[in-house]
């Protein structure tokens, strides 16, 4: 027994054309960079900072810059236990990843400012008569 395996008929496909959408003129490449560098700045809080040796820290907070609104300050946390904070311009900055949360900045840095973190208070936990904790 053989089975055809010819088609009957043909299947003409057609090329339909796209429709293009209209969108707006692109913008210059400087543009798009500038308004994604200035919001990745304002928003990068707690990305780690690296530099040319490697770690400095994290950023703990962005600042307003009073001697130049434009140009926001980042407060580095610092040192091997984060003891130390660094201020440093964003104009230090040499390139943001937003995905890996990585901040890298120029190096030699200039730092504005340096500020020691205040000493946390050590709590202590107190065994009480009944069972339970107090602290001091």
């Amino acid at each position: 027994m053989a089975i055809d395996v010819t088609p009957s008929h043909r299947i003409i496909r057609t090329r339909r054309p796209r429709k293009h959408l209209r969108s707006a003129p692109p913008l210059s490449s400087r543009a798009e960079t500038t308004f994604d560098r200035d919001y990745w700045i304002a928003h990068c809080e707690g990305y780690r900072v690296d530099g040319h040796e490697g770690r400095i820290g994290f950023v703990e907070e962005v600042r307003d810059n009073p001697d130049d609104p434009a140009t926001p300050l980042l407060a580095i946390r610092a040192g091997m236990l984060g003891r130390r904070i660094l201020v440093a311009t964003a104009n230090q900055v040499h390139m943001i990843a937003p995905r890996a949360q990585q901040v890298w900045l120029r190096t030699p840095l200039t730092i504005v400012q340096s500020e020691a973190t205040p000493d946390v208070a050590v709590i202590r936990a107190v065994p009480e008569e009944g069972g339970g904790f107090s602290t001091l």
